[in-house]
């Protein structure tokens, strides 16, 4: 039995931010890169900075190729810099599962 292939879905800026605040456990975040086509957005960046001087930074990528990259999978991610913006760490925090249509953490 074949599934019918959803279609593509249209991602808005104030959406992703709503995501990127919940894994940001609210903290105050700085806009960086937000990057759209006739599809919609498809690269944020945002940061937020730590207790201890360091910083968080958060990207959603839309899957596709781009003038400035390829994205393999539409995901949110993080990565963690120490006080000199050095990073040292980070992760996937969720997946858009294309064909459910639904965002899944991997956290």
């Amino acid at each position: 039995m074949s599934q019918e292939a959803l279609p593509q879905r249209r991602f808005e800026q104030q959406e992703i931010l709503g995501m990127l605040n919940r894994f940001a456990e609210n903290a105050e975040l700085t806009l960086g890169r937000s990057l759209e086509d006739e599809n919609g957005l498809y690269l944020l960046e945002a940061t937020a900075k730590e207790a201890d001087g360091g910083t968080v930074e958060y990207n959603f990528g839309r899957k596709g190729q781009y003038p400035e990259c390829l994205i393999k999978t539409t995901s949110i991610h993080r990565t963690f810099y120490d006080t000199e913006g050095i990073p040292y760490t980070g992760d996937g925090l969720a997946r858009y599962n294309e064909g459910t249509g639904e965002w899944e953490d991997t956290v």
